[in-house]
């Protein structure tokens, strides 16, 4: 959808708007990021609705809807670019770095003249920034630590928006051309990472001529790199890059296996061929000795012919999970199915934009056993969280819904709690004790050192209210990095008191990463994901956490079953 593409505009807008003079925008900031929320959390496609339709959604107005269609045409909003136009500062770069709102930038511009990233890391690393008021030593530490992690992932696309881009670019295909035969998408993007560079398309065709014509006709291009009879490559407004190869109908397996990758899994599988006296490539699997064709129409008799069994994709990483193949130990990957409940989830009672019940409603349209509300407690003062005061509200109201939908789901009682320095619960410990389960975070205090980090959770794995630790290492993706800490010891600690850890599946998230998935399991942790839901929509993310945990190896038997400790 391009839901997400036109709400992140209509931010930036407010961010332009604040950056100029906050104060008198006050209520069009406030309008524009009310627009935005109500544009992304839209459960239909905004480019579907004419005016009238949007304009019955709550946060859109007349002019904003005329912009949503104005963009849905022509690919802009004019206002936005008269306001980027304007501006001496490249505000879309800036605001991505950690702790950089409209404020700091207006303040960095004009006491420094910073325009981007390549000044303002010029300014930082020349310790110029520490010297403004409001910033300091510690911010300008902050700023360069950040500043290289954006630099890093300045060209990456988070999985989520890689996903919808290519989604609606293949059902554009189908829907234009007739010729193809079958469809994929392969590289990073189908192996699951957490980001990718770029898109890379494959398809078989009946007509590759009058394919590759239909692939750089797609409305949403920017510009046409390159055009070939069976290559092509674009860019598009979305600022990423899609390549298409258009192949045989008779190779499309091998041509997939080539194109999914990875480098080092590739490298490995054609050495295991080459062992058997044969050669791979994206062609076919051969006999070396006389160029005799052995498979190449799908990528499972590639895979059983070499190594017994078919590699998932997810797991076609380092090279070694080929062994595993050969020894006919892969492991049965979790899908979608195997998730029976979602134990992270915020309502009304916090920051959460639907109320319990609406929650309840979507988990069981889900299909789900079981759900577990998980509001923020304690002194959160920026999500909004329950304080001690508001307790009894809280789980009363669930209690009520427990007892309405009993022969639907059952619905749990959890609160997810930050975590203090010194590894304390941010709340009365009575309180907690009357929950079904308590989900551990820490939201502050993120950049201590690894001795401090490990012994906050070793402190906290003390609690015997704790069930699950959520989102563990704290990062989110593309903008901050995760703190570290001793994982091993924590990890074989929270298997001995039988605490939980989270693979938080919202995809600016999906915490923890893959390799830390395996050496929580490995240390004998059973694994909860969960989409930290802040609405009903939100509740839909749970894939990318098991996109995750496939990656990870999971199997069924590694999840977390609450309900084995209910009574």
């Amino acid at each position: 959808m391009i839901n997400q593409e036109i709400a992140q505009i209509f931010r930036n807008i407010a961010n332009y708007l604040d950056m100029e003079e906050g104060q008198n925008n006050f209520f069009r900031i406030r309008a524009f990021n009310a627009t935005a929320d109500a544009v992304e959390n839209h459960p239909e496609d905004i480019a579907s609705l004419n005016i009238y339709d949007l304009k019955k959604i709550k946060g859109v107005g007349d002019s904003t809807a005329k912009d949503i269609l104005e963009y849905v045409k022509n690919g802009v909003i004019p206002y936005y670019e008269e306001l980027k136009a304007k501006s001496p500062v490249k505000l879309e770069e800036l605001i991505k770095i950690q702790g950089m709102g409209p404020k700091r930038i207006k303040k960095l511009y004009q006491e420094l003249g910073v325009t981007d990233l390549v000044s303002l890391k010029l300014h930082a690393e020349a310790g110029n920034i520490a010297k403004l008021d409001g910033f300091g030593e510690k911010s300008q530490a902050s700023i360069i630590e950040n500043l290289q992690f954006a630099i890093v992932n300045k060209e990456r696309t988070r999985i989520d928006n890689a996903l919808l881009i290519a989604e609606k670019y293949i059902d554009y295909l189908k829907s234009k051309d007739t010729n193809i035969v079958q469809i994929n998408y392969g590289g990073s993007l189908r192996r699951r990472n957490e980001t990718v560079g770029d898109i890379d398309l494959l398809v078989s065709s009946k007509d590759p001529v009058a394919t590759s014509k239909v692939f750089v006709e797609y409305p949403e291009i920017e510009k046409v790199l390159g055009n070939g009879d069976t290559k092509s490559s674009v860019w598009l407004k979305q600022k990423i890059q899609v390549d298409l190869r258009v192949i045989n109908d008779s190779n499309f397996g091998a041509a997939l296996q080539y194109f999914t990758g990875s480098k080092d899994h590739n490298v490995r599988l054609r050495k295991i061929a080459i062992s058997k006296g044969l050669k791979l490539s994206e062609y076919g699997l051969f006999r070396k000795s006389n160029d005799t064709l052995v498979a190449s129409k799908t990528e499972k008799e590639i895979y059983e012919v070499l190594v017994n069994n078919y590699v998932e994709p997810e797991l076609r990483e380092d090279g070694n999970e080929l062994d595993l193949a050969i020894d006919s130990r892969l492991p049965k990957l979790i899908d979608l199915a195997d998730i029976k409940g979602d134990l992270q989830m915020h309502s009304t009672h916090s920051d959460g934009k639907n109320t319990m019940e609406e929650m309840v409603l979507k988990c069981i349209d889900l299909g789900y056993a079981n759900m577990g509300f998980t509001d923020h407690f304690g002194n959160l003062y920026v999500a909004n969280a329950v304080k001690e005061d508001g307790f009894n509200a809280y789980f009363d109201e669930i209690l009520a819904l427990k007892e309405k939908y009993k022969d639907k789901i059952k619905v749990l009682a959890g609160a997810e709690v930050n975590v203090k320095p010194n590894g304390d619960l941010d709340f009365t410990q009575a309180y907690l004790e009357k929950l079904d389960f308590v989900v551990a975070s820490v939201h502050s205090s993120l950049k201590v050192d690894l001795k401090v980090a490990t012994d906050r959770y070793l402190n906290v794995l003390d609690n015997p209210v704790v069930t699950i630790i959520g989102h563990p290492t704290g990062r989110i993706i593309g903008q901050r990095p995760g703190f570290e800490f001793n994982y091993v010891s924590v990890f074989q600690k929270s298997a001995e008191k039988g605490i939980v850890m989270e693979i938080n599946a919202h995809p600016a998230r999906q915490d923890l990463p893959y390799h830390l998935v395996k050496s929580a399991v490995k240390q004998g942790c059973k694994i909860q994901i969960s989409t930290d839901a802040h609405s009903v929509n939100d509740l839909e993310l749970m894939k990318y956490g098991v996109f995750v945990g496939r990656k990870a190896g999971l199997e069924s038997k590694n999840l977390f079953n609450i309900q084995k400790q209910l009574p």
